[in-house]
C-alpha cells in the first residue's frame, strides 16, 4: 500500500510517535484521523498538517479509546470524513504506575476495542476493502526493562499475545486484513518517555526517590551514546510495515537504535516451544540515533 492511497485512523496521534506517523502519512498525500483524548495537542497538530494544503488531509476527534461504544462511533465518524479506512494505528497509551487500572484500560482495552473496530470496518466479509492494522507494543511486552514499570510491561506484553491469538482464527485471512506489531525500544520526545524520567512508570516504593534518580542518569547516558531513536525515525518503519505485503500476520516488530528492525518469533506456533529466531525486516541497516 502506497502512503498516497493510505486512509488512516491512528489513536494517540496527538503527540510522540502516533503524531510523526500522521505527518508521515500527509506528506506522502495520505490522509488520517487522529484519535486522541489530548485536544489541544490534537487541534495543533490537524492545524499543522492541514497548512498549505488545498484539501484537508487530517482530521481530530477526540474519544476515549478504552470506551467500545463511543470509539465504534469515532471510526464510524471517521470513515464518514475520509470515505473509507485502510490503515488502523492503535497507538494510544498511557505509562503511570500509579494509576495501573487506568493504564490497563487503555493499553489493553484500547488495543483490543480498536482492533475489533478495525476488523469491523475494513473486513472484505462486510463490504470493506481490506487493510493493515499495527499495534503498538514496546521492548518491555518483550522482556522486563531495567526501568522496572510492573503493570506498563503486562499492559505491552498483552498487546503481543493478543494479537497472536487474534490471527489464529481459522480463515482470518479471509478478512483481507493484516495485522502486527510494533516494538520500539528507546524513543525519545513520548510522553512515555517522559512519565520514565519523572518517575510516573516507577511503582511507589520506599525507595522510589532512589530509583528514579538511577533512570535519570541511565537516560543521560542513553542520550550521550545515541542508543535512543526519535518518533519521525520509528514512523519510517512503520510506514515500511505498511507498504511490505510479505508479511505474516501476527508478526512482532520489534525496533531499536542499535539494531536493524527485527521479526521477532517468540513462540513456535506448532510446538508451542520458546525460540528466539528473528530475521532482517529490511536489507540495509538503518542508524537511528537521538538528536
Amino acid at each position: 500500500m502506497e502512503c498516497s492511497n493510505i486512509c488512516a485512523i491512528v489513536t494517540g496521534g496527538a503527540n510522540g510517535i502516533g503524531k510523526a506517523v500522521c505527518k508521515r502519512i500527509v506528506a506522502d498525500d495520505g490522509s488520517v484521523c487522529i484519535v486522541d483524548v489530548d485536544e489541544e495537542n490534537g487541534e495543533l497538530t490537524v492545524n499543522e498538517l492541514n497548512s498549505d494544503r488545498e484539501t484537508k488531509r487530517a482530521f481530530f476527534l477526540k474519544y476515549n479509546v478504552s470506551n467500545y461504544d463511543q470509539l465504534k462511533e469515532c471510526f464510524l465518524k471517521a470513515k464518514d470524513l475520509l470515505g473509507t479506512i485502510n490503515f488502523i494505528f492503535n497507538n494510544a497509551a498511557i505509562s503511570c504506575e500509579e494509576k495501573y487500572v487506568a493504564m490497563i484500560q487503555t493499553n489493553i482495552s484500547g488495543i483490543i476495542n480498536g482492533t475489533y473496530l478495525g476488523i469491523e470496518l475494513m473486513s472484505k466479509l462486510r463490504d470493506g476493502g481490506g487493510g493493515v492494522i499495527i499495534n503498538t507494543s514496546s521492548k518491555v511486552g518483550l522482556a522486563p526493562s531495567q526501568f522496572v514499570m510492573p503493570a506498563y510491561t503486562a499492559t505491552k506484553s498483552a498487546i503481543i499475545g493478543f494479537t497472536r491469538a487474534i490471527v489464529l482464527y481459522d480463515k482470518f485471512e479471509h478478512h483481507g486484513i493484516r495485522i502486527n506489531v510494533i516494538c520500539p525500544a528507546g524513543v525519545g520526545d513520548t510522553m512515555a518517555f517522559g512519565n520514565i524520567v519523572n518517575g510516573c512508570c516507577t511503582p511507589a516504593t520506599p525507595y522510589k526517590d532512589e530509583y528514579v534518580s538511577f533512570i535519570r542518569s541511565s537516560i543521560e547516558k542513553y542520550k550521550e551514546i545515541g542508543v535512543l531513536s526519535r518518533p519521525d525515525e520509528i514512523a519510517e518503519v512503520v510506514v515500511n510495515i505498511i507498504g511490505n505485503d510479505n508479511l505474516k500476520n501476527g508478526t512482532i516488530v520489534y525496533v531499536s537504535s542499535t539494531v536493524k528492525p527485527t521479526l521477532v518469533e517468540l513462540v513456535s506456533m506448532a510446538t508451542g516451544s520458546l525460540t528466539d529466531d528473528s530475521v532482517e525486516m529490511f536489507s540495509e541497516p538503518k542508524k537511528l540515533s537521538y538528536r
